[in-house]
């Protein structure tokens, strides 16, 4: 379980998804820009939220490890220059 409010990158429940360990996952954006559909969300304001999302994650399992197999630091880097660029208008 990820349970975090600021995240960069989310290493701990990606290790959990390559380690084949059904995940759950606060909804923060750096959660979902990494970890996609791999893991179950919940909502940090919510008990309940929680509470579904650990009973979801364990009905539904460990997803699958390729899920994260190409997530790396240089990978997330690529990603934020693309986008970086994209704003300051000049292409990559």
């Amino acid at each position: 379980m990820a349970p975090s409010r600021f995240e960069g990158f989310g290493l701990t429940p990606m290790e959990g998804v390559a380690s084949g360990i059904p995940t759950v996952a606060s909804a923060i954006p750096p959660h979902r820009e990494h970890l996609g559909g791999s893991v179950t969300y919940f909502d940090l304001e919510d008990d309940r939220s929680l509470e579904t999302a650990i009973r979801l994650a364990m009905e539904r399992g460990p997803a699958d490890a390729e899920a994260v197999a190409n997530l790396s630091i240089e990978a997330a880097a690529g990603r934020f220059a693309t986008g970086l660029e994209r704003i300051l208008g000049r292409p990559r």
